[in-house]
């Protein structure tokens, strides 16, 4: 079973304020539940990376943030204990778990 870990799925559109926005699907990345190393098992956070475009993914139970690129193709991570969740400080690109 293949569970992605979907993220800058969505690109919004201009929002008038008679309508609401409107949103286009871009791309998913992820690809199984796996411990390889661009793979994810129970993603619990997501954010956006403001100074690259990217994303930040924290992957549970394999102890990791890990960071994509904005084609959505793996980078690097580090390891991280039971985080729940993530932020990126959009003044610094900082993330904070």
């Amino acid at each position: 079973m293949l569970i992605p870990v979907l993220a800058s799925l969505l690109a919004m559109g201009t929002a008038r304020a008679d309508s609401a926005p409107s949103f286009e699907f871009q791309f998913k990345f992820g690809r199984s539940i796996s411990r390889n190393t661009g793979e994810t098992n129970y993603p619990s956070g997501i954010a956006h990376d403001p100074i690259g475009g990217g994303s930040f993914v924290m992957d549970l139970l394999n102890n990791r943030v890990k960071h994509y690129d904005s084609d959505g193709e793996f980078v690097h991570y580090w390891l991280c204990q039971q985080g729940l969740g993530l932020a990126v400080d959009p003044r610094n690109g900082i993330v904070w778990v």
